[in-house]
């Protein structure tokens, strides 16, 4: 899920960005090598947009979280690939810090430098070490996907939506 903040032009900025710049400017204020810029700028922020955009990312946390440990490892019974977990039963636990894991990678803008990009059915299973059905092997499933995408798509430009979720039960949407 993208987190976006809309200025008063309209134009659309990825939050998580000034999250991370806050973060970059708080850990140099301790060391004593924050500039004068900087300060004013700490200055100029809106700290309820702030604690919206802390709110968003640690709800996509959750959320996400959740989906992987209800769908993606409901059938992750004992453990393949740790040389000494090898055979041994997956606790709850460990599924739940596995699904944070993932999820807090997912938000990771260090990792990404991009908010938005396309993350390939390679790079979930290389650098997520996630194991994945990729869909686009089956043809009538990638048709369906697309075809859902692109209805989506539409109507959250035609609506001028900033968040948009569709879950099982609900539509979740907030914001123009």
């Amino acid at each position: 899920m993208e987190l976006l903040s809309q200025q008063s032009d309209g134009s659309l900025i990825p939050a998580l960005g000034y999250l991370e710049q806050l973060e970059k400017m708080i850990h140099r204020s301790k060391s004593g090598e924050i500039s004068v810029v900087e300060i004013d700028m700490l200055r100029q922020l809106d700290l309820g947009d702030i604690n919206r955009f802390e709110q968003a990312r640690n709800l996509t946390i959750t959320l996400l979280k959740k989906w992987l440990v209800k769908y993606k490892f409901k059938d992750w019974k004992t453990h393949r690939h740790s040389p000494k977990l090898k055979g041994k039963p997956v606790t709850l636990k460990e599924k739940e810090k596995r699904a944070e894991d993932i999820a807090r990678q997912l938000g990771d803008v260090k990792l990404w430098h991009s908010h938005g990009r396309h993350i390939t059915a390679k790079t979930l299973e290389n650098i997520l070490r996630l194991e994945i059905d990729n869909f686009a092997l089956k043809k009538d499933l990638k048709e369906a996907i697309t075809v859902y995408q692109g209805t989506a798509m539409d109507y959250i430009l035609k609506n001028r939506y900033l968040l948009f979720a569709h879950g099982e039960n609900n539509l979740a949407v907030i914001g123009r």
